[in-house]
């Protein structure tokens, strides 16, 4: 939503947002990612003072299974928002002049695949320290509703503007092999570009391929350090 409001009028559809709109739409999406981040914060921060909790080698090979479904499942459920925000960021930073502020487009965009990875990863420690199928299952179906915080935000708007900018098709014209490298380029545009491709080749190197896996890797690396 804030990625729309930050745009131009003739490149969100001509919304016609005023200044103090603009505003307060980045305000709601700033509150929802920090939300996200209040409650991932509280997961990690019992997870470190709790000294009942541990990850746990599985007991046998329903758990293993179990902790691998839930662990794809939550995968496939944000994958999309990382890619989204992923290639949000990058539009933001090719194409700085069709934002009337491309530095709060940028920043929620970043928020969204940031917290998207984090998520995941937090629900995927916690259902290694589960000992049990059933503990896994309904710990995973009430972790993964905090990747759906924006969209129970978004789904509770009622005859906003924003609405009408869902489909909206940003057409890409601007390529960076197309310029001078540096050509044009403030420091905050390249720090933004430094920030974009951090969080894709976190992205491509790991997350998208092997977080899945990391539920299984977390568990046997453990025991083996426990071993030492």
């Amino acid at each position: 939503m804030n990625f729309a409001a930050s745009l131009k009028s003739e490149f969100n559809g001509n919304l016609n947002l005023q200044t103090e709109q603009c505003s307060d739409v980045f305000m709601n999406s700033f509150i929802v990612g920090l939300l996200q981040m209040s409650l991932i914060f509280l997961i990690w921060n019992f997870a470190l003072i709790d000294v009942n909790f541990h990850l746990l080698k599985p007991s046998g090979l329903d758990i293993i299974c179990v902790r691998y479904i839930a662990s794809l499942m939550m995968h496939l459920q944000v994958e999309k928002d990382v890619r989204n925000g992923i290639s949000m960021m990058k539009y933001a930073v090719n194409h700085p002049e069709n934002f009337r502020n491309v530095h709060s487009a940028f920043f929620i965009s970043w928020l969204l695949a940031f917290n998207s990875i984090l998520i995941e990863l937090t629900v995927i420690l916690v259902l290694v320290s589960l000992p049990n199928v059933l503990e896994v299952i309904m710990k995973y179906v009430s972790l993964s509703a905090i990747s759906n915080i924006p969209r129970f935000y978004y789904n509770s708007l009622v005859e906003h503007k924003l609405l009408t900018c869902s489909n909206l098709e940003l057409h890409i014209t601007n390529f960076r092999h197309s310029r001078t490298e540096g050509e044009g380029r403030s420091w905050d545009l390249k720090l933004m570009r430094f920030f974009q491709k951090s969080v894709r080749t976190l992205f491509v190197s790991w997350s998208y391929y092997f977080m899945p896996f990391t539920a299984l890797i977390l568990t046997y690396l453990t025991n083996e350090v426990k071993k030492l």
